[in-house]
């Protein structure tokens, strides 16, 4: 079994305005169960940037679509 290289770059799409990943606020981005599971990355910018407008159209925060760019 080979386990995949770690991308060093990830991207975040959201609504919401934050610093930092912080559990207590996993469930609060879309009307979708899933998001309590975990934080949700893509190795693909456009992906998430799909998710981003996504969430500033149907999500609860009523923010501008964000894109957050990790190492």
């Amino acid at each position: 079994m080979t386990i995949p290289a770690i991308p060093a770059l990830v991207y975040h799409g959201t609504s919401h305005a934050f610093d930092r990943f912080d559990p207590r606020h996993l469930g609060r981005s879309v009307r979708n169960p899933t998001t309590e599971f975990g934080f949700f990355f893509s190795e693909d910018g456009e992906d998430a940037e799909y998710w981003a407008h996504r969430a500033a159209r149907y999500g609860r925060s009523g923010g501008a679509p964000r894109l957050i760019t990790a190492a």
